[in-house]
């Protein structure tokens, strides 16, 4: 599935992929709890002020996080995830990557993390190999499987944005 921010800024709550995998039913990428104030720029769907997830919480209880669900109707592997990430200076330098099974606990399966911007910056698309988390390869049919995306505040306040950037924002293969 893949996810193209084209046009957007700040974005909707919930976002459809552009493009879909074969029979697997992909909900749309939601915002949970995002607040967003001033002007985004294009291509951005995001969000600001991330202070609330610290590392502490990240897993257990995020304050703020994006999501989407996979569903299929055969037995499916998810191979990688791929995200293209903006951050304002100020903005969170750490994005977790966690999954849950049929609303099973969730559990963190990567990170993707950046040195600190002196300025806004779309750092180039991230590649996170998903290959060796048991958990997400042969999933049964009907299954669902949660991702989450939680901008992580590693310095304290993070009062920045944080966004998903461009034609190939996120995709996640299989």
């Amino acid at each position: 599935a893949l996810w193209d921010m084209t046009g957007v800024q700040w974005g909707d709550d919930s976002m459809n992929a552009t493009t879909t995998i074969g029979n697997a039913t992909i909900s749309g990428l939601t915002k949970y709890n995002f607040t967003s104030s001033g002007n985004s720029g294009a291509n951005n769907w995001g969000g600001t002020d991330f202070s609330g997830n610290t590392e502490d919480i990240a897993i257990s209880a995020p304050v703020k996080y994006a999501y989407f669900t996979v569903t299929s109707a055969s037995s499916f592997s998810i191979s990688s995830l791929e995200a293209t990430i903006r951050i304002t200076k100020v903005g969170p330098t750490k994005t977790s990557i966690q999954y849950s099974v049929d609303g099973g606990a969730y559990a963190q399966a990567a990170a993707i993390e950046f040195e600190r911007p002196d300025k806004t910056t779309t750092f180039p698309k991230e590649t996170v190999n998903l290959t060796g988390v048991s958990a997400l390869q042969n999933i049964a049919a009907g299954k669902t499987v949660t991702i989450r995306l939680v901008p992580v505040a590693t310095e304290g306040t993070t009062t920045g944005n944080w966004y998903l950037n461009g034609t190939e924002a996120l995709a996640i293969k299989g």
